[in-house]
């Protein structure tokens, strides 16, 4: 299965559609949540895939960026929301 497919899949499990998971490049995602900014945009960022088998997400907007590292993937829908209201708040 194709991994966007199969991590869109987890999150659906987990997450009502709160987000929608597309493919970027290989290891490489684009994360769209329906949580929205201070400029009421949906917030969306990259998540990654490592060669270790973890999961990455980096947020840049500007001079401003945001990076969680070393995800587990049992810890992938609570560290997409968690990372989602990070940037909510900045």
């Amino acid at each position: 299965m194709e991994e966007s497919k199969r991590l869109q899949l987890i999150w659906n499990d987990w997450s009502q559609n709160l987000v929608t998971i597309t493919s970027i490049e290989t290891n490489n995602y684009l994360v769209k949540t329906r949580l929205l900014n201070k400029h009421d945009q949906p917030i969306s960022f990259n998540l990654f895939f490592d060669e270790n088998g973890t999961y990455q997400m980096r947020y840049q907007k500007a001079k401003r960026m945001l990076h969680l590292s070393n995800i587990k993937e049992e810890n992938l829908p609570a560290g997409i929301l968690r990372f989602a209201y990070m940037i909510a708040s900045k």
